[in-house]
């Protein structure tokens, strides 16, 4: 019968699993404990991805939850016609790819100024215990947005914050490597 091939649809509540679940294998790597979901983080997410589907190019809120200042990653993509989401997955291997752009060695780590891997060092970020996520589409525009609590990415503390990989192999150093092929993998270590 000719016609596009069909992608599955994917509900919100099974992209932030997956989303999560990604986010907590790439932080094991660097021997961060897991984060949990949180609501309110997401609602805060979801309502800044939102405001910025308004916008034509995206930037940090400086949001606060509950009087204290978040963390936040954002993602926008373009989709081809024959792609309907950005997983959760996907946005959390880009944010971790930004590795490659991170210098462990540096005597003045990342700051504000320095933005090419802000989105990997908030993701692995140590003291980070929680983080919700919004996601917004507009024609084929797609926004993700990720909250953070507490924030990370503060002044003076990336060395003890962003730990290197417990085992680091240069042919390892790539997402792809870490995560299992499948987004809807369980969350067996032995995927890693």
């Amino acid at each position: 019968m000719g016609g596009k091939p069909s992608v599955p649809e994917i509900k919100k509540d099974d992209w932030k699993d997956i989303a999560l679940r990604a986010h907590n294998k790439v932080r094991k790597l660097h021997n961060a404990p897991p984060l949990k979901y949180s609501k309110d983080l997401s609602m805060y997410a979801q309502n800044h991805a939102l405001y910025l589907k308004t916008k034509t190019k995206v930037h940090r809120s400086g949001m606060y939850c509950s009087g204290e200042h978040i963390g936040e990653n954002i993602a926008e993509r373009n989709l081809p016609a024959s792609v309907k989401e950005y997983g959760g997955k996907e946005v959390t291997k880009d944010w971790y790819n930004e590795i490659e752009q991170y210098s462990y060695y540096d005597n003045d780590p990342p700051n504000r100024t320095k933005t090419k891997c802000r989105n990997f060092t908030q993701l692995i970020w140590k003291d980070t215990k929680e983080v919700g996520f919004g996601m917004t589409v507009k024609g084929k525009r797609v926004i993700v947005v990720a909250c953070y609590k507490p924030v990370g990415n503060v002044k003076g503390k990336y060395h003890e914050q962003v730990l290197p990989r417990l085992v680091q192999e240069p042919s390892e150093r790539r997402f792809s490597k870490c995560l299992s092929p499948r987004d809807n993998e369980s969350d067996d270590d032995d995927n890693i």
